[in-house]
């Protein structure tokens, strides 16, 4: 009896640790991931807009948001506008240095297709010494995703390394 008391309060007392130092989260289940070097996000400058809200011919800002989680010299940043969506105000591009956890934001604004449903796409990539290259992308649908062209399906090619991808228009 004193020893499934004993072995109780040791379970619980490496529980607490492991929880208290993130490691184990409310389920049970390990939390810790592995961590990406780079975070890219596309989100409306305003909180009450949403792709459902998104209007034909509406003009949205958006602010892309890039963090790098270490010291990287040249990171690029790529915005790709497409099903019709236009460029008012912003910049498709940008390159630069960037340092660990520096948070960095960009701002523009688009306007929705007048038919169908438009995308924004950021990909920020970049090419490190010793580090070797990441790339990742963001999307963001201008228009209510459930009409008729989000079940097009993609296209399945193969990027300049032969991997697998699948585009969407």
């Amino acid at each position: 009896m004193k020893r499934i008391v004993v072995w109780r309060i040791f379970a619980g007392i490496i529980f607490t640790v492991f929880a208290l130092s993130g490691v184990i989260e409310a389920g049970g289940v390990a939390s810790k991931k592995p961590h990406l070097p780079i975070e890219v996000s596309v989100q409306p400058a305003k909180n009450n807009v949403s792709p459902e809200t998104i209007k034909p011919g509406d003009v949205i800002d958006l602010v892309i948001t890039a963090v790098a989680f270490y010291d990287v010299t040249n990171l690029n940043l790529v915005v790709k506008l497409q099903g019709g969506a236009e460029l008012v105000s912003g910049d498709l591009r940008w390159s630069g240095p960037a340092e660990k956890g520096q948070k960095m934001t960009f701002n523009l604004s688009v306007r929705a297709p007048a038919k169908g449903i438009g995308r924004v796409v950021s990909e920020v990539s970049f090419e490190g010494t010793g580090r070797g290259a990441m790339k990742r992308t963001a999307h963001y649908v201008l228009g209510d995703s459930d009409g008729p062209m989000s079940k097009k399906p993609g296209i399945r090619k193969k990027d300049s390394k032969g991997r697998d991808i699948i585009e969407y228009e």
